[in-house]
């Protein structure tokens, strides 16, 4: 009988840490390696069963029965419960969200817009909001929005919820931060 075993070793790389840099000629805060972090968090989000599952249900579960009046929040027709079970997705992926605010001529909101995580870049001051859809294509330009503002009433605005993280000025860092080695090793196997 042979009692020798066979041990296979795995190495693994730590996982990706941001890093939030202002590049000279450019007005925002990069956010991560190449400022595509939020894609990177996404990608885990879409490619570990377990954690994708456990985002899903724990999106579901703090939306509860969502909002009694499910009024409309946009001139797309979605309602307030389709805003916020976006911006609860999004909260849950990366620790804050956007919308976008759009003001009449009156001075009233007339139209709010949840805006994916991933599109949107910081300037250094939290003043200026910068929106692409892709942030790997140097082709597009960003579009670029004031940060909401009650005493100035007017065009389209960004409002920013961010959960605050002592280490993160400009972006927040996921819940699971603790955890992306272990997502890491979950695809790879």
């Amino acid at each position: 009988m042979d009692n020798t075993y066979k041990h296979i070793t795995l190495r693994f790389d730590r996982a990706e840490q941001p890093k939030f840099e202002e590049k000279k000629g450019k007005n925002y805060i990069e956010f991560g390696k190449d400022n595509n972090y939020p894609k990177y968090l996404l990608d885990l989000y879409n490619e570990s069963p377990k954690h994708g599952a456990i985002v899903k249900a724990k999106t579901t579960y703090v939306f509860g029965g969502g909002f009694e009046d499910k009024g409309v929040a946009n001139s797309h027709g979605e309602t307030w419960n389709d805003v916020l079970r976006r911006c609860i997705l999004d909260d849950e992926l990366y620790r804050g969200y956007y919308l976008q605010v759009i003001w009449n001529r009156l001075g009233n909101i007339s139209d709010v817009f949840h805006i994916e995580f991933s599109k949107v870049r910081v300037s250094k001051d939290m003043k200026t909001f910068y929106v692409k859809n892709d942030w790997m294509d140097f082709r597009e330009k960003p579009r670029e929005y004031p940060a909401f503002n009650q005493l100035n009433p007017t065009g389209s605005q960004i409002l920013y919820y961010k959960e605050y993280n002592p280490s993160s000025e400009y972006y927040p860092l996921p819940s699971y931060f603790s955890c992306l080695n272990y997502l890491e090793a979950d695809i790879q196997i």
